[in-house]
């Protein structure tokens, strides 16, 4: 699941001289997609926090950044 990802991307940056755990790397990740969510929460009625949790949202954020 996600977890061992958020863990995964933490011992890279970790590795890479910047100490986080997989905790950190969560909240960073969920502060991003709220950021991306902020435009459609102004429309749709959700809160931002809402949708940037929402796996649909998280799954159709990465498709468009797998696909350039």
């Amino acid at each position: 699941g996600m977890g061992k990802g958020f863990r995964e991307i933490a011992e890279q940056m970790t590795a890479d001289g910047k100490k986080m755990n997989h905790a950190t790397a969560r909240n960073y990740f969920l502060r991003a997609m709220e950021k991306l969510a902020k435009p459609l929460s102004e429309y749709s009625g959700r809160s931002a926090n809402d949708i940037a949790s929402d796996v649909r949202f998280q799954t159709a954020v990465a498709d468009l950044l797998r696909y350039k």
